[in-house]
């Protein structure tokens, strides 16, 4: 199998999953708070995003660490799994322990403390998900994380309705999350043991020193990354009423569902990238650009699309309680299209080797949101966290990008974008003109913007003949089975 072959399998394969199993999960989100309520979800919403801190903390990069380590030793699996997962269970006792004191020392109630030792055992579950995880994307058969990932999803879902059927409350939602991540963590054993390996655990020093110093920089770029993501609800509670935070969480929660599809894009990527810049750095570059230009082409309609669409979008999901705070999805939806963009920072600079330097570019703008979240929400309330949030977005993208120039990379983004954005302008004035219509006028409006944005982009050149040979070579294996692709 050619690699872009094997790429748009891998990526096919996420984004499947993500498009099933986050809708599961968007459904699952939805149906908590729908049955909590606005200061329930809030008080839920702080829970998740406080654990789920925690799980990077304790992962720190090791698993993103193992997958280059396995892939290049192969030979040496067994080794390299049992190293790590006798080292996955020394952190996570120590996360649980520290995540513990620290529930206790911001002084929470009762009830989110016994909440937070739920959920930090559901993701601390998940954090022995991801390390036997790494062994598929190692192996580069991602087709069985695509798998896990949506029964996960669909499991969980069960739960979260059997919760609601017996009126549990938030105690056996988090009990849902800790039953949907224990049955994943039993599926990813039972798979490995099967195809490759018995996992069993290895006390291996010198390993699981090389590991934690490979891993050090990429795990404070990502925890940084994470709490990016969770800092404007943790700020909220503080700062605000548990109403804000649900308000807040209503319109980010789907961001951050849309948010898992780029990750699902660009991972397949990341060994093109590491073995471009061992070689050519000029082809690297150009591999950047093509990656840049086709994420644009995608999230720019999605960006479009719900900025313009909001009231509807949050009214027909959340009900009429939460259709006055639909400017917040309005403000966010652009959050969308940087996230897509700059997903490709992690691999690149890993690529590279300049993991502290997208380490500096996450933690300045974390530093920005923090700052703007201070002064912004005690004026805006749950509005002001959506402003920082997309101001420090912004900010992680210039700053990422100016770090690639400096680098040798190419200095005008614009060049790859301006057409993607000047299309979906097109389909924003179709989807205005028609956003007080009947739902039906929408979808076929949306449909038919669709295909007129897909029409500008070839008046406009978008793809270059490489580009169609790029995309001919890496279809053809599932249009043509297993001949040759001819023509490039």
């Amino acid at each position: 199998m050619k690699q872009s072959q094997r790429i748009v399998k891998n990526a096919l394969s996420g984004v499947g999953a993500e498009l099933a199993g986050g809708g599961l999960n968007f459904i699952a989100l939805l149906l908590i708070a729908r049955s909590s309520g606005v200061d329930r979800f809030g008080i839920f919403s702080f829970v998740l995003a406080f654990s789920g801190l925690f799980q990077l903390v304790a992962d720190f990069g090791l698993s993103n660490i193992l997958v280059r380590e396995i892939s290049t030793h192969r030979d040496q699996l067994d080794r390299y799994l049992g190293a790590a997962k006798s080292l996955i269970w020394i952190l996570s006792f120590l996360t649980f322990a520290v995540m513990v004191g620290t529930i206790h020392l911001i002084g929470r109630s009762p009830e989110v403390v016994r909440l937070s030792y739920l959920m930090g055992l559901a993701v601390l579950a998940m954090f022995h998900v991801t390390g036997y995880a790494a062994v598929f994307r190692a192996f580069e058969v991602m087709e069985l994380n695509a798998l896990g990932f949506v029964l996960h999803k669909a499991f969980l879902l069960g739960c979260v309705l059997l919760t609601i059927l017996a009126g549990g409350g938030l105690m056996g939602f988090a009990l849902s999350y800790l039953a949907a991540n224990l049955a994943l963590w039993g599926f990813n054993y039972l798979l490995v043991r099967r195809r490759y390996v018995r996992p069993r655990m290895i006390m291996d020093r010198p390993l699981w020193r090389e590991l934690l110093t490979e891993a050090y920089p990429l795990g404070i770029g990502m925890i940084l990354r994470r709490v990016t993501w969770h800092v404007d609800s943790l700020l909220l509670t503080w700062l605000s009423l548990p109403s804000a935070v649900g308000l807040y969480n209503a319109a980010y929660r789907i961001i951050q569902s849309i948010s898992l599809l780029p990750m699902a894009l660009t991972i397949p990527l990341y060994p093109v990238f590491s073995r471009l810049a061992g070689c050519s750095h000029e082809k690297l570059w150009a591999a950047y650009q093509k990656s840049l230009m086709f994420l644009g082409i995608v999230s720019l309609p999605m960006a479009v699309g719900l900025s313009v669409l909001s009231e509807r979008i949050i009214g027909l999901l959340y009900g009429e309680a939460y259709l006055p705070y639909a400017p917040a999805l309005a403000v966010l939806s652009w959050v969308v299209v940087l996230l897509f963009s700059t997903s490709l920072y992690l691999y690149l600079y890993t690529a590279l080797g300049r993991q502290r330097l997208y380490t500096f570019c996450v933690g300045t703008s974390l530093g920005i949101n923090i700052i703007l979240d201070l002064v912004l929400i005690p004026i805006f309330g749950f509005m002001g966290a959506c402003y920082a949030t997309l101001i420090a977005e912004i900010v992680l993208f210039g700053f990422g990008h100016y770090g690639l120039v400096k680098l040798g990379g190419p200095a005008a983004f614009w060049t790859v974008l301006w057409r993607p954005l000047a299309a979906s302008s097109v389909l924003g004035l179709v989807l205005y003109f028609l956003k007080d219509s009947a739902p039906g006028w929408i979808l076929i409006g949306g449909f038919a913007g669709l295909i007129l944005y897909g029409v500008l982009l070839l008046v406009f050149k978008t793809f270059s003949p490489q580009d169609w040979s790029l995309i001919k070579e890496g279809i053809g294996r599932r249009l043509y089975g297993s001949r040759p692709v001819s023509g490039g």
